[in-house]
């Protein structure tokens, strides 16, 4: 989707103004040179669990990235981890999603979704899963949809980021992203016992975005982390708190965050 091409409507978080909000008292990152405000470097090609980030599950994100300001020409707090090469580097922006669905099953089921970028706490996204169709309200189709929504919030490329990571304790998100993919385009979108894959929605809606990110050069890797260290969890439970579900979907974005 591009614009609000598929959206019903738009929601915004985070308008904070640096100019009047100062700064976390964080250390600067630069803009790459060879950066433009639209490519962060030629097209990605993806193979086989490429966009699976190289961590072990058991270890905390928070001890791989820190807390930095991002190369915008309005600036912000973001989790960082960089790239020493000295040519081309793409540094590292890293977002934590989530999703939630109390009573998952159950006939009062409810969902939401969850979203941290920034390590000062402020500006967190948290909303409610839409209900479009006939589709279920579930835990994996939240987890999906925090996905998507996390890698459009901001034009990562235009902060100095050449590969954004999403922290998930989702392996139904990281395997499906980075394995299942393959098999499924392979049968026309079919299972191993040859039904029509769950939530083929939310995988088209999230392999359409990474695949424009990563024809712009960018990066996209899920980072497969425990549940104690996800940050977004405690958002996804307050947005499937929320009483107004939309029916079609919003598109998520950010203002100054």
């Amino acid at each position: 989707m591009d614009d609000m091409d598929g959206y019903v409507s738009m929601r915004v978080f985070g308008n904070i103004d640096p100019k009047v909000e100062p700064l976390p008292d964080y250390p600067r990152m630069g803009m790459p040179t060879t950066f433009s405000s639209i490519r962060a470097g030629p097209p990605v090609v993806f193979t086989p669990n490429s966009r699976l980030f190289p961590a072990s599950t058991t270890k905390g994100p928070l001890s791989v990235f820190s807390p930095m300001i991002n190369g915008c020409s309005f600036p912000g707090p973001r989790w960082v981890l960089l790239d020493p090469a000295p040519r081309a580097p793409q540094h590292a922006v890293l977002i934590f999603a989530d999703g939630a669905a109390p009573d998952n099953g159950g006939p009062d089921v409810r969902a939401g979704c969850g979203i941290v970028v920034r390590p000062d706490g402020k500006c967190a996204v948290s909303f409610a899963l839409e209900r479009v169709g006939a589709a279920p309200l579930t835990s994996n189709r939240a987890e999906l949809r925090a996905v998507h929504a996390a890698l459009g919030l901001r034009v990562w490329v235009g902060e100095g980021f050449g590969k954004v990571v999403v922290a998930t304790d989702s392996e139904y998100v990281v395997r499906g992203a980075n394995e299942w993919v393959v098999r499924w385009q392979a049968s026309g979108w079919k299972n191993s016992a040859g039904r029509a894959v769950a939530n083929k929605d939310l995988w088209l809606m999230l392999f359409a975005a990474i695949e424009k990110l990563e024809a712009d050069g960018m990066v996209v890797q899920f980072y497969l982390i425990q549940r104690k260290f996800n940050l977004a969890d405690k958002l996804a439970k307050e947005g499937a708190e929320e009483t107004d579900v939309p029916t079609g979907w919003v598109k998520i974005a950010a203002a100054a965050m």
